[in-house]
């Protein structure tokens, strides 16, 4: 993960194959068969997901700012993109970004730059 200013970005190698699409909304579980039965190689190859932007942290809650951009392997892609291709709106994403948190045992509490790091504070159970 790199930081610069109040811009975090950062991502993962995953296998498409392997997500636990059960956890996911029914529109995005939607989404992910229909792009691994568009391209079935998705499914045997590791995937760059990354992400870039300004997030911040409003009452326990992570918000993505409206610049938030996610990588998909060579593609960038906007929240409205996204929006669009999973047919949840900007706020029902961050929702499903915050209802995983807590299932991740993840409680946030704060978001500070400090000397080019991002420092999260909050607990984990």
């Amino acid at each position: 993960m790199t930081v610069e200013g109040d811009r975090v970005r950062g991502g993962l190698v995953i296998s498409p194959a392997n997500l636990p699409t059960e956890s996911l909304p029914p529109d995005a579980q939607q989404a992910l068969q229909q792009a691994l039965n568009t391209v079935p190689m998705l499914g045997d190859r590791p995937l760059y997901l990354g992400i870039e932007g300004s997030p911040r942290i409003d009452n326990s809650r992570l918000v993505l700012g409206d610049d938030t951009r996610l990588q998909v392997g060579r593609i960038n892609l906007t929240v409205t993109d996204i929006a669009r291709l999973t047919g949840l709106d900007p706020a029902q994403l961050n929702e499903a970004i915050n209802l995983a948190l807590p299932e991740a045992g993840i409680t946030l509490d704060g978001l500070e730059f400090i000397n080019g790091e991002a420092v999260l504070r909050g607990e984990t159970q």
